[in-house]
């Protein structure tokens, strides 16, 4: 453990609780409560907050070191759960039984399925997006990252309707600027570009706060899953990415009571 460090046995603290936050986001977001402002809110940044965190986290590797990682750590897991859950739904909401649904179910795709598995889509985007970013090894992943918000800016009004989202693919290429950037905020250290001190982190954090806040409002409801976002896909985009780098900052620097740690250990 190095002085100042917030890594020990290899476990980064701070991102740890950023995922306790976002679990709590997530759960106040499906909780049975108030579906107005509150609500579109969480929705507007939750989500894409867990693909961030993801691809902090990730490591590059191989397309096919990555493959067999992403098979044992995602796709099997995701396979247990979702045939475990599916028989629940058979025997007690008497899901759909058929060749079509199970078909379906073993390529990950859970559009117009029961609520009681789809929130396992989350698994199988992640690991499209894991396969995507390995097999672009040669690009360079603030590059991709451009390139594919780039195209989900220019194209996404003019892509046909997709009724069966094969491995979650569709919402995976949405989401996947938010897991570059995950990865780019600790491949450039960019938490620390900026060092907020005294009064100006309190008025720079109030104003993200409050514009997060009004933009969520009008741009209107997100469902991540089924590839909603709202009004304005740039407003989606930008409220997420300014309340996961706020989230990341505060959670960062409170960590070290306010002092983000700039080494490169990170």
């Amino acid at each position: 453990i190095k002085l100042g460090s917030s890594i020990v046995g290899g476990q980064i603290f701070w991102i740890n609780w950023l995922k306790v936050i976002a679990i709590i986001l997530m759960v106040f977001g499906h909780a049975p409560i108030d579906s107005g402002t509150f609500r579109i809110v969480i929705y507007s940044f939750h989500m894409p907050l867990f693909f961030m965190i993801s691809g902090f986290l990730y490591k590059k590797r191989l397309p096919m070191e990555e493959m067999k990682k992403c098979l044992r750590g995602l796709y099997l897991p995701y396979l247990v759960y979702v045939c475990l859950l599916y028989i629940y739904a058979l025997f007690k909401f008497g899901d759909e039984f058929s060749i079509k649904r199970v078909f379906c179910l073993f390529l990950g795709s859970l559009e117009d399925t029961s609520s009681v598995y789809s929130h396992l889509w989350f698994l199988i985007a992640l690991m499209s997006m894991r396969m995507i970013v390995s097999f672009s090894t040669r690009i360079n992943v603030l590059i991709l990252g451009i390139v594919v918000l780039l195209f989900n800016l220019i194209c996404n009004n003019s892509l046909p309707q997709i009724t069966y989202d094969v491995f979650q693919l569709h919402t995976a290429v949405l989401c996947l600027p938010f897991f570059v950037f995950g990865m780019l905020l600790r491949q450039y250290n960019l938490l620390c570009l900026f060092p907020l001190q005294g009064k100006i982190r309190y008025v720079v954090l109030s104003l993200s706060v409050l514009f997060v806040a009004k933009y969520s409002i009008l741009n209107g409801d997100i469902d991540t899953f089924k590839s909603i976002t709202g009004n304005s896909l740039p407003i989606f985009y930008c409220n997420a990415l300014i309340a996961g780098s706020l989230l990341f900052y505060l959670k960062s620097a409170s960590n070290l009571n306010g002092n983000l740690n700039c080494s490169k250990e990170l």
